[in-house]
């Protein structure tokens, strides 16, 4: 089970090897204001996202394949009823 990290600016991850398959439960209760989300979806950059989905204001991304040497990028979007927020997170790719 993956802990979860309330979402920040800037917000870097612990590293995985690009062999890892890693699941990432964010809080983004900071910037949703109340508002009940609706849906959410994820893109990466130098890593695969394989799922998004979301349980109250916590939203899981399910991420493989980073390339090695790599600093990650996962941009997700959450929809609520009224407005779109587009964030990011990055993912320090290694060896390990």
């Amino acid at each position: 089970m993956a802990r979860t990290v309330t979402w920040e600016e800037g917000l870097v991850m612990d590293s995985i090897d690009p062999a890892d398959v890693a699941s990432y439960d964010i809080d983004v209760t900071s910037f949703l204001e109340g508002d009940a989300i609706t849906g959410v979806s994820a893109v990466g950059t130098n890593i695969t996202v394989s799922d998004t989905t979301f349980a109250g204001f916590i939203i899981t991304v399910l991420v493989s394949a980073g390339t090695t040497g790599a600093r990650a990028k996962v941009r997700f979007q959450v929809t609520t009823a009224t407005e779109t927020h587009n964030r990011s997170f990055f993912i320090p790719i290694k060896s390990l």
